[in-house]
């Protein structure tokens, strides 16, 4: 494993830390899976020229960074106190009784977590398996109803008797697609989401709905979404 390929492959199927840890099997070798990721971001700050950091670099810089210190704090902290000896630490009065730091405070990492988490539900659904399917009925809901595999599978099916497939390229990811409402601020209970979903005949008229969970997102340290309708416009 190189440590860039640990961070393309985390972003990129839009798993969180422990998610990523438990998908491969990799508990024995999480720190050193951490370790890679905390090279990774530390390249990617210092390596990347200012005409180069384009917003997309930022976000992952961001996203990168706070995955890190959700886990390992300290792994980010002492390095940026070394990098910005004057600068001051922020802490958020949000973060009191909190054994990590406050992950919501960092609004540009915390979406990006939350627009991966629910494109990753986009993927489950793209390939048709059932242990995707089985996936996608684990996740909570926005009413804390039980959804079974077959109310996921319901759900969708008349997608594919629309499409014949469901894209998740870079296209499909883009920004244009999601929709966070996080207007409301930290201390309402839940931010609305919708996920568009790019159909290859350029209709859009599918969405994934759900609500971020901001205060279980604020105690587990990372995004906490609930799914709510796959439906048709």
């Amino acid at each position: 494993m190189k440590p860039k390929a640990v961070a393309r492959e985390l972003y990129e199927t839009g798993f969180d830390f422990r998610q990523y840890i438990e998908h491969h099997g990799l508990k024995r070798s999480e720190g050193t899976v951490l370790r890679y990721l905390s090279e990774a971001y530390k390249a990617l700050a210092q390596t990347v020229p200012e005409d180069h950091r384009t917003e997309a670099v930022r976000d992952l810089e961001e996203w990168l960074g706070e995955t890190v210190r959700q886990v390992d704090s300290s792994l980010i902290d002492e390095w940026e106190k070394l990098r910005n000896p004057e600068e001051e630490p922020t802490v958020s009065d949000d973060s009191a009784g909190l054994d990590r730091p406050d992950v919501t405070h960092n609004a540009r990492a915390f979406r990006i977590m939350v627009r991966n988490e629910v494109f990753r539900w986009v993927q489950l659904l793209s390939r048709r398996r059932l242990d995707d399917h089985e996936a996608l009925a684990e996740v909570p809901t926005v009413d804390d109803t039980r959804r079974t595999v077959d109310d996921v599978t319901a759900a969708i099916a008349p997608y594919w008797e629309e499409h014949s497939m469901l894209p998740t390229d870079s296209y499909a990811r883009g920004g244009a697609f999601f929709v966070l409402d996080d207007s409301s601020g930290i201390g309402t209970a839940r931010w609305p989401v919708v996920q568009t979903i790019a159909d290859p005949e350029g209709h859009h008229e599918w969405v994934i709905e759900g609500q971020v969970d901001v205060e279980a997102s604020r105690e587990a340290g990372r995004a906490v979404v609930r799914l709510g309708a796959i439906r048709r416009l």
